[in-house]
């Protein structure tokens, strides 16, 4: 899927790149000005535009029409933070809109409910420092590397990964992976402990730490 960001200030322009570049189905341009934007998507197709409005040359609300005419779905980043320029873009055929200063996991979250719009089949990773999980074919990777995970282990990571330094109890964590009451054996220790070993194994170290009379935690 192929993105362009359309942001003439260099500093922003480079910080989105490099934070949508964690995206790994996603082909990222840039272009700084309105009239650069222009060029650029009349000699390719793009999915998704991240747009400023105050663009030197030619404007954002300029550009609006011409990206949706051809298909793509536009969101708006923008200082104008008023009611009637959000009411403006959107009936320009924006698809979302973002008020700076913005968050960073807001605008990766705004990308990715676009992207799954457009395409239901792309996988959504959780990710957690060096370690990400694809819960749709249940693989995980530490550092790029495949872990070779049991199904139970797996489960036992995704409900860890959900809230990383939380500390779950062990009747929470039996009841989320097995379903039932916990009844005090040495299942759940077993299970993390293996878990725990073929994290280390590929460097991702101080995992799945035991609280003393309380449970577990990923960190």
């Amino acid at each position: 899927m192929k993105l362009l960001i359309v942001e003439d200030d260099l500093s922003i322009n480079t910080l989105l790149f490099e934070l949508l570049s964690e995206i790994d189905s996603l082909e990222i341009s840039q272009a700084f000005y309105g009239v650069e934007a222009e060029n650029i998507f009349n000699s390719d197709l793009f999915d998704i535009v991240i747009l400023d409005l105050m663009l030197p040359l030619k404007s954002g609300e300029d550009l609006i029409p011409i990206f949706r005419e051809k298909g793509a779905d536009v969101i708006v980043i923008t200082a104008k933070s008023d009611v009637n320029t959000l009411v403006e873009v959107l009936e320009l055929g924006a698809s979302d809109y973002i008020a700076k200063p913005f968050k960073t996991q807001e605008v990766l979250a705004r990308v990715k409910r676009v992207m799954a719009r457009r395409d239901p089949t792309i996988e959504e990773w959780i990710q957690y420092e060096s370690l990400r999980l694809n819960p749709h074919n249940r693989e995980a990777y530490v550092k790029g590397q495949l872990l070779h995970l049991t199904q139970t282990e797996f489960d036992l990571l995704r409900l860890f990964i959900s809230d990383p330094t939380r500390v779950f109890t062990k009747s929470q964590i039996y009841e989320a992976i097995w379903g039932e009451p916990y009844l005090g054996d040495n299942t759940i220790s077993v299970h993390l402990s293996r878990l725990r070993s073929k994290l280390q194994e590929l460097g991702f170290d101080r995992a799945l730490k035991a609280v003393w009379g309380v449970g577990w935690k990923l960190r």
